[in-house]
């Protein structure tokens, strides 16, 4: 499931469907904005990272005009390389020595916990290698998966939140694609 966007996964009965495919041996491989859709799903374990909300304050309404351009930018990334760590036993990542995903967007995902999947790659809060992210985006683009698998009955679902085919850009990413369209993984 490449980035777009999925109707039927709004509609109930496609979606009781599409969960029973899977359950009975199907496998997909989701990429980026296919993976928040599917991660709202009742059946998978996978969750957006949460945001420490206790510490927000109002927004002073009083804003300089002059700092509009500059405000604007605190929740962007054009794209910044982060270093994932990964399990090398695990058979997504197999041969892979390192791996560096290109964050484009803000989609960071929690942990999955024992037993109801397995977090494959993620970043930590000293990932950033280089690029340009916002202060109030950089606080929340760390201490998240970035791959993930979880089983589904007999299928598997192989989380990829960031593209590792974008634009044939790392080498690796190839290999990480077709470990999961290869290999069994659980």
């Amino acid at each position: 499931m490449p980035n777009g966007n999925y109707p039927f996964l709004k509609d109930k009965a496609q979606t009781d469907e599409f969960a029973n495919w899977i359950r009975k041996g199907g496998k997909v491989i989701a990429l980026e904005s296919a993976v928040t859709q599917l991660a709202s799903q009742s059946w998978s374990d996978l969750k957006p990272v949460k945001q420490d909300t206790s510490s927000k304050s109002k927004p002073n309404p009083l804003k300089k005009y002059g700092d509009r351009e500059r405000g604007a930018l605190e929740n962007y990334t054009a794209g910044a390389i982060f270093k994932v760590t990964f399990d090398s036993s695990h058979p997504l990542m197999f041969g892979v020595k390192d791996y560096f995903t290109l964050k484009q967007d803000e989609n960071l995902f929690q942990y999955f916990e024992t037993g109801k999947g397995w977090n494959v790659g993620y970043i930590t809060e000293d990932s950033k290698m280089s690029g340009f992210v916002g202060h109030t985006l950089n606080k929340k683009l760390k201490n998240g998966l970035v791959f993930g698998t979880q089983n589904l009955g007999r299928g598997s679902v192989i989380y990829l939140t960031d593209n590792v085919l974008f634009r044939n850009f790392w080498e690796s990413g190839k290999l990480i694609m077709a470990n999961a369209i290869f290999f069994a993984i659980e």
